[in-house]
Formats: C-alpha cells, structure tokens, sequence
C-alpha cells in the first residue's frame, strides 16, 4: 500500500498547528509529535528536530484527499460543496475508515464524494461552522 501517513495537532503551549509523519504517547496520555526544527532550539541529539506536546483532542489524520484547491483534508475539517441543488457542510470523522457527516441531516457518506470540497475551517478553530447551517 502506497499512501501518507500524516497527522496534525495544535501544540500545547502556544496552540500553533503541528503537521508531522511521527506521533507518541507516553504512559500517562500525553500526545506528542516530531517536529522539525524551525524556531526550537537546537539539538544535536534530534539533528534537526524535536518533539513537542500537542493537545490529543485536536489530533487529525490526513485522509489523503485534498480540497478543490489542493490543500491537504483532515480528520475533523469542516467542508462545504454543491450536494444536490445546495450548498451543504460536512466534518471529516474517522469512524471505522474516513466518513463526511452531512451537518445539516446528520446523514454519513464515504469519503470519495469530497472531490469538489472546499475546507472552510476544523471543529477545533471553528466550532460555530458546526452550527450555522447555510439553507
């Protein structure tokens, strides 16, 4: 099999986005990701790279499938496309495989309808995407 395997989560202690190929949990729960090293100090140990805590709620899985202007879609983002005759959301979840839960039917459909999504946000930033359901 032949695909990426990549995450994303928001750092604890300053809630900037991660995006890493390497994820850890240590025995007591807490999340961490390999980070490349662009403003950590450096470590010589690491040669180049560094682990940092992120927050487990907000950690993602790419699902190999970008929107319709190429950015990568993640566990969790929220989309808007044409469904039908209307614009209709949809949240990325991970439930057995990769889902889109239609937000306004509750209504769950396979992940290759996502050809023609546009991300316009993530449940972590934008939770009120989740509530204002265009009609």
């Amino acid at each position: 099999m032949n695909r990426e395997i990549k995450f994303r989560g928001k750092r604890k202690n300053n809630g900037e986005w991660v995006y890493s190929h390497g994820i850890y949990t240590n025995k007591y729960g807490n999340v961490f990701m390999l980070y490349e090293r662009l403003t950590l100090p450096y470590s010589p140990k690491m040669d180049g790279y560094g682990w940092v805590e992120v927050i487990p709620e907000t950690v993602g899985q790419y699902i190999t499938r970008e929107d319709k202007h190429n950015n990568e879609i993640y566990e969790g983002d929220i989309l808007e496309m044409e469904f039908g005759k209307k614009k209709e959301r949809f949240v990325v979840i991970r439930d057995n495989g990769f889902w889109l839960k239609n937000l306004s039917s509750g209504t769950f459909y396979p992940i290759s309808i996502s050809s023609e999504c546009e991300i316009i946000g993530n449940v972590h930033d934008n939770p009120k995407l989740l509530e204002e359901v265009r009609e």
